[in-house]
């Protein structure tokens, strides 16, 4: 049983390999990409700045760069009804990895996958504050606009879900408008 394993993580890891290598990592000519958006969802709304590094990865018709983000959020009030506590403050970071692929020349499909990871200070009815480690996963899929030039401003629309351990919400679902720049 075990060589069978060892033959399907060889094959996949050739197939990986030739996926990357692709003549389409030429085309991508932005190294580097900021991204802010407004997220609008059903227990939360915030910002986010995510940070993508152009690594000319590709799997298939997919370019991959890896991506890192930055999330400040409010919780809506009626999560608050619904608990014990009277207040909170919740910020993570996002690890995670970016597929784009194209629709156009300059329009492309975007899906986010990745980890979250955060501190939530929660205040209850006695403000007695309590600070808790978050652990999550998120992702998001949406269109995103991208120039063919080395500089330039992008924009992107879409949907988000996520998942997470805090204790005033544990999913939330919505929708995210962003822009930035590629250098």
């Amino acid at each position: 049983m075990r060589p069978t394993l060892y033959t399907f993580l060889c094959l996949l890891l050739f197939s990986f390999s030739q996926a990357q290598f692709s003549r389409k990592s030429l085309d991508n000519q932005w190294d580097r990409m900021l991204l802010v958006s407004k997220y609008e969802g059903i227990n939360t709304s915030g910002f986010e700045a995510v940070y993508y590094k152009n690594n000319n990865l590709w799997w298939n018709d997919w370019f991959t760069p890896w991506s890192i983000g930055l999330q400040s959020t409010r919780i809506r009030n009626d999560k608050f009804e619904e608990s014990e506590y009277l207040s909170a403050d919740l910020g993570y970071i996002t690890l995670g990895i970016t597929g784009f692929k194209n629709l156009t020349e300059k329009l492309y499909i975007n899906i986010d996958l990745g980890v979250n990871i955060g501190f939530e200070n929660l205040i209850d009815f006695n403000s007695t504050p309590k600070d808790r480690f978050i652990i999550g996963l998120s992702s998001s899929q949406g269109i995103l606009y991208i120039p063919n030039t080395n500089s330039g401003f992008v924009f992107k629309a879409g949907i988000y879900e996520e998942v997470l351990t805090s204790k005033l919400y544990t999913y939330d679902v919505g929708v995210k408008f962003g822009a930035g720049f590629v250098f």
